[in-house]
């Protein structure tokens, strides 16, 4: 049976701190789907674009194994999220990147040596741009946004269920030409970009590399897909990103007005709302990726509603990490009542989804870690919870909750 996926062959996913990955599905348990070397007799070197240029990466020891293995018909350790997903009958990622990049067996034998080596072709990139940012969202953590530093040094140090963070660690490599220019190289094959961050409308290079790319002639032959927060773009944006194939832009909003300022601390709505109607205007693709956790359950139909109103897309993505602030830890005495907020307001196919996560048991332990994790958070910003979720907090005193 084929078990190969074209990823390891095209494919350059970066992590913020500048780890690589075989893809953002892999298992990242110990490490299991970077990029690294085993160092004798013990021990592994991970590779890190702060250091280490993008060929040698891609052909790693780790990322050579596994070409060989899909090319024996085996199913690598790090990969197993893909094949689990095959087993219950889903569609995985696997599958749906065979189908868009539509590489045989054979073109993927035909490039990889004998130790599985290959001359790196990327055709696809995930860029996520370290970790400079201009909010500090309360689902978010200082691994994907600069702003948390300080905060989160203490409050790590004070809340022992928080997970901790090096907060030395060295993000610079987003802004490192050296790093731009050792992708530069593969301009001509890039098909596929897909930019994240921290706030990637922030990093200067970003924006001098989709130059190059246009003074090179081959920007048209490139998609761009975006997760950006909206508060900011450069005026130079537009003009930029006509040049390219196609652009789509996943707005990272989680709320309305004073609520998602809340959530997304340091976000001015009226940006938002201005940047948001720009794009809209400007054709771009567009819509509103919302992040569902606990805080923004109970109104996902308004965003849906807004969305409408302003004639853009409407998707969600779910809080996992931190669980405490997942779906997981909401009481089930409240599921009820939020569930009958959503039903015949929110679209089937989200309220069958939502209602899907709602449906596993709660985490009593998650309830009580919210808790210490939001007063810890409002006294620290001088923000208030009950102020601003007026008629979801009044049913959780309802619940004694």
């Amino acid at each position: 049976m084929s078990t190969y996926c074209p990823l390891p062959w095209i494919h350059l996913a970066t992590h913020p701190q500048g780890d690589v990955s075989l893809c953002c599905r892999v298992d990242f348990n110990e490490g299991q789907g970077m990029a690294y070397d085993r160092i004798h007799p013990v021990g592994r070197h991970f590779y890190n674009l702060n250091s280490d240029n993008i060929d040698k990466t891609l052909n790693s020891e780790s990322f050579r194994n596994v070409r060989l293995q899909m090319l024996n018909s085996e199913k690598p350790v790090a990969c197993a999220g893909c094949y689990k997903d095959e087993d219950l009958g889903l569609v995985s990622k696997r599958m749906r990147e065979n189908k868009i990049f539509n590489l045989s067996y054979d073109d993927l034998k035909n490039r990889t040596g004998a130790n599985g080596e290959i001359k790196p072709r990327i055709q696809y990139a995930e860029l996520r741009l370290g970790n400079l940012c201009n909010l500090k969202c309360r689902t978010c953590n200082p691994n994907s946004s600069s702003k948390w530093n300080a905060e989160y040094g203490k409050m790590q140090g004070d809340l022992d269920f928080v997970r901790k963070y090096d907060l030395q660690t060295d993000f610079s490599w987003a802004e490192d030409e050296v790093f731009w220019n050792d992708f530069l190289v593969h301009a001509n094959d890039l098909q596929l970009l897909f930019v994240n961050g921290g706030e990637p409308t922030l990093i200067t290079q970003h924006w001098v590399f989709l130059q190059k790319l246009i003074d090179l002639g081959v920007s048209g032959n490139i998609e761009i897909k975006y997760n950006i927060n909206t508060t900011y773009l450069p005026e130079n944006a537009f003009d930029i990103w006509k040049k390219f194939k196609k652009v789509f832009i996943g707005a990272s909003v989680d709320d309305l007005e004073r609520r998602n300022s809340y959530i997304r601390h340091g976000a001015n709505w009226n940006s938002i709302l201005k940047n948001l109607t720009l794009m809209r205007d400007a054709g771009v693709g567009l819509a509103i990726e919302q992040t569902v956790s606990v805080y923004n359950v109970f109104y996902l139909d308004e965003m849906e509603r807004f969305c409408d109103d302003l004639k853009i897309g409407y998707g969600l993505n779910f809080v996992y990490d931190p669980d405490y602030l997942s779906l997981k830890c909401l009481p089930e005495s409240v599921k009820p009542k939020v569930i009958s907020k959503l039903k015949g307001r929110l679209s089937e196919r989200w309220f069958n989804e939502v209602s899907s996560h709602l449906s596993v048991p709660q985490d009593a332990r998650l309830w009580s870690q919210f808790k210490k994790y939001n007063h810890y958070l409002d006294k620290s910003r001088q923000e208030s919870y009950k102020d601003v979720f007026i008629d979801f907090y009044q049913i959780l005193q309802s619940e004694g909750l």
